[in-house]
């Protein structure tokens, strides 16, 4: 059992090493510039990343996901949300352990969407939620009046309860929902919230690791309304090791992600808004 015991945590923290290496090393390499946010026209598409717990401090969301999808060619607008403070993200219990928080929070993103597709209702616009965020996310979805809706939703390593049904969310998104998972995720979205429990206070293994379970969820998979997008052994080429801290690395996010989640208009492959309903149902990492 001793001998069980210094295997799993040995094998812990090679992946731990492992994948802190990969993510810097990506970083490094694919860090946009300060120019690359810029500001919000309200006449292109934008992309609203819903950041996940900062508990190292540092915005590593922020800038593998507009890398990655500057890589891909997305050239609309980005908005990162950040949706707590320093001293919540380090601690991370004050964060996923606060559901008034949350759900203030998630109504504030409820409104910001609202208010965004009010004033520009020809603008495209999708959202992206990381390990907590993907909840925020959800639970803004959730909150919208019947008649919004996003074009696109991406769940990156969702910290939530595996059953919970995305059939509320779903009504409000045009596209299918993209949500990816991985089993070798199991250190925090298995071992993590099954001890300090998911954003939805579920003491489980998450979404993010198990995938969408339940029969609501099936039926959204079987119509059509969700991809879930499980690792694969080809994702390490693309820096994407299957664990948390790799599971937004830019070339996964250009090469694999985007394709699913916006309109070939708007990544520059292709010109027609008519080709927004022709997006990648399958993707070749090879």
């Amino acid at each position: 059992m001793n001998i069980l015991l210094v295997i799993l945590c040995a094998a812990a923290v090679a992946q731990l090493a492992i994948e802190a290496l990969v993510r810097t090393l990506s970083h490094r390499r694919h860090r946009p510039g300060a120019e690359e946010f810029g500001g919000l026209t309200g006449e292109r598409p934008l992309v609203i990343l819903v950041e996940g717990i900062r508990w190292s401090l540092f915005s590593w969301d922020r800038d593998n996901a507009l890398a990655g999808l500057r890589l891909s060619g997305y050239a609309g607008d980005f908005h990162y949300w950040k949706w707590h403070e320093d001293w919540r993200a380090w601690l991370v219990l004050p964060v996923i352990a606060a559901p008034r928080f949350l759900e203030r929070r998630a109504n504030e993103l409820a409104e910001m969407i609202r208010r965004r597709r009010a004033e520009h209702p020809r603008s495209p616009v999708y959202l992206v939620g990381i390990s907590c965020g993907g909840y925020l996310l959800t639970r803004a979805l959730e909150l919208l009046p019947e008649e919004v809706q996003v074009d696109g939703v991406a769940l990156i390593g969702a910290a939530m309860n595996p059953w919970r049904n995305l059939s509320l969310a779903a009504v409000h998104v045009l596209t299918p929902m993209v949500v990816t998972q991985s089993y070798l995720d199991w250190q925090t979205l298995g071992l993590g919230t099954l001890i300090t429990g998911t954003a939805d206070r579920r003491h489980r293994p998450s979404m993010g690791m198990l995938g969408p379970r339940g029969r609501g969820n099936r039926e959204l998979i079987q119509s059509g309304r969700m991809h879930v997008l499980s690792w694969r052994p080809r994702f390490l080429k693309l820096g994407n090791c299957g664990g948390h801290l790799t599971a937004a690395s830019p070339v996964f996010i250009a090469q694999v992600l985007a394709p699913k989640l916006l309109c070939p208009a708007d990544y520059g492959h292709g010109d027609d808004r008519a080709s927004c309903g022709k997006r990648e149902t399958s993707w070749n990492c090879d």
